[in-house]
């Protein structure tokens, strides 16, 4: 048998190429007419038999709510593969029937003592007790209450009529104890909609009350944008805690285990419940991230001494690990952050300006903060009180993804070891990875840009003005903002240090000037040993004091 030529060959795939591409646009059309369907189609389709009678009881029994008619017509006609038709279209063809129909026609559809088709009138209550149940849900869901399946069962049962009660084909819907009625409803949440989560926890604040917020922290920032000196640019830097378990198993992961066979995690409850905070901090230029501190601060029982040192040397050099009595924060350690954030910061101070953005909490709103942002120069602002969800870098942005990556290299650490355990040097170690590959290689200059605090607000993202009910653009004024918008920034009653926050930006203020000068002489500011831990005046733990807030009226 003679082989063809190249020539033949390559000239037969080019046939048999232009007749797949031609099949293939045929197929395309064929699937889009079946899905969409031609005009002709649609006007020919009309609801009968069965399906107009359901439709027609559901929306007389509803009192003409239409939601409950489409979710019914939506799933018939998935399930039947019927010609798409949207929800406008849908309701103009259950209204045209309820129009056209006779009133002694509807009368005997809804009539439960006697109805012209029983079992399309137990469909329809089937449907509106659905609907009712997930009504209810949905209520509850809008007061901030998640009902678990048992009550969504029983309000589904309280809610069922007395016709499906006597029905035949009806059964109750049963309680969460039986796997039935769990089942039933799962499809009942996958039918309509619904699903198993948790909702977000945080205090409703009004939108006009969260936009005044916002809007003064944009100021703020406007304003220290505008005093930036001719020839530096603004380095924008957060600064935020978060806690660490020293157990991070509780993600989910493969088990081939049986049910039955009882095992668990061998974990004394001390480790569940002792936590280390980090205090971290992310700017927007990549290159300066990777010098910024990232502090770890455990207590004396949870790091004892004769590990310290041994820890510390496995660290990264801008990694810093703290013990003390307790790993809790203060304003005195805030106030040591802030100057090791200034030495680090040294060698970029002619080309940038220090901004430091960080939340409203107690321990950041101490003198010895105000203090130490002023002996350095870096400039202060704050994320609204209760806004930090929204605004703060670290919040919205940073802290999750970092979370995710820490169980993970948690897991894999214990995979590694014999018995599973892991000890603080080993989590420190999945802390100072997860340091560098979510913090430190992950550029954050859009993370800043998309929260607003950027020149003019011009990169705000579609979620920040949605939450505030606002239209891009956004116009703000670079005048320092006044004391009553500081106020929106702090928390309520708080003493709002006005002198101190402009301290650092006003080099007339007499004073600040010396303070300044002496801030990057030769000498780097003061750091402590590093196999001691600082000297800090007072407890770590945060109190509060009352010269800190402004008294009400009338009392002393």
């Amino acid at each position: 048998m003679a082989i063809p030529s190249l020539h033949v060959l390559h000239a037969r795939k080019r046939v048999l190429d232009a007749d797949a591409a031609t099949i293939t646009r045929d197929l395309k059309n064929a699937r889009a007419q079946l899905r969409v369907g031609t005009a002709a189609a649609r006007r020919r389709l009309q609801l009968d038999g069965k399906v107009r009678r359901v439709a027609l009881s559901i929306y007389v029994l509803s009192d003409a709510v239409i939601e409950p008619v489409l979710l019914y017509l939506r799933a018939v006609y998935r399930q039947r593969h019927w010609a798409h038709l949207d929800d406008a279209e849908l309701t103009r063809l259950v209204v045209d029937d309820y129009l056209a129909a006779d009133m002694a026609e509807l009368f005997s559809l809804t009539d439960a003592g006697a109805p012209l088709d029983p079992d399309a009138l137990a469909v329809a209550m089937k449907r509106l007790n659905e609907w009712a149940g997930v009504t209810w849900a949905a209520t509850q869901n809008k007061k901030g209450i998640t009902p678990s399946t048992s009550a969504l069962l029983d309000a589904l049962e309280l809610r069922r009529p007395d016709f499906l009660k006597h029905h035949v084909s009806s059964r109750p819907w049963g309680n969460s104890s039986s796997g039935a009625a769990r089942k039933r409803a799962s499809r009942l949440r996958v039918r309509l909609h619904g699903r198993i989560g948790s909702l977000r926890v945080r205090e409703e604040i009004p939108v006009e009350t969260m936009r005044a917020k916002a809007f003064a922290a944009w100021q703020w920032l406007n304003h220290l944008q505008a005093r930036v000196p001719a020839g530096k640019t603004l380095l924008r830097v957060n600064l935020d805690e978060t806690p660490i378990c020293l157990f991070q198993g509780h993600g989910s992961g493969n088990i081939f285990l049986a049910k039955s066979t009882t095992t668990a995690q061998n974990v004394p409850r001390w480790t569940r419940r002792a936590y280390l905070t980090h205090v971290a901090f992310v700017c927007d230029n990549p290159e300066i991230q990777f010098v910024l501190p990232q502090v770890i601060i455990a207590n004396e029982r949870t790091l004892p001494a004769s590990q310290l040192a041994a820890v510390r040397a496995l660290c990264a050099p801008n990694v810093r690990v703290l013990r003390a009595k307790s790993a809790w924060v203060n304003e005195h350690i805030i106030g040591q952050l802030i100057r090791w954030l200034a030495a680090a910061l040294r060698p970029y101070l002619s080309a940038f300006q220090p901004l430091l953005l960080f939340d409203a909490a107690p321990q950041h709103l101490g003198p010895a903060v105000w203090r130490a942002c002023s002996a350095v120069r870096i400039w202060p602002l704050l994320v609204p009180a209760k806004l930090t969800w929204l605004l703060q870098v670290l919040d919205t942005h940073v802290f999750a993804a970092y979370k995710v990556f820490l169980q993970k290299a948690y897991q894999e650490t214990r995979v590694r070891t014999d018995n599973g355990h892991v000890g603080v040097a080993e989590l420190l170690a999945s802390v100072q990875a997860a340091i560098q590959t979510i913090l430190e290689v992950r550029h954050w200059a859009d993370a800043f840009d998309q929260n607003g605090f950027s020149a003019g607000q011009a990169s705000v993202s579609n979620r920040v003005l949605q939450e505030l009910n606002v239209v891009a653009p956004v116009h703000l004024p670079s005048t320092r903002p006044s004391l009553g918008q500081l106020r929106y920034c702090f928390p309520r009653h708080r003493a709002i240090p006005e002198a101190s926050l402009w301290r650092c930006v006003d080099l007339q203020v007499p004073g600040v000037a010396v303070a300044v000068a002496g801030a990057f002489g030769d000498a780097p500011p003061p750091l402590p040993p590093p196999d001691e831990p600082p000297d800090f005046p007072e407890p770590i733990c945060f109190r509060t004091r009352s010269r800190f807030y402004i008294k009400a009226p009338g009392k002393e």
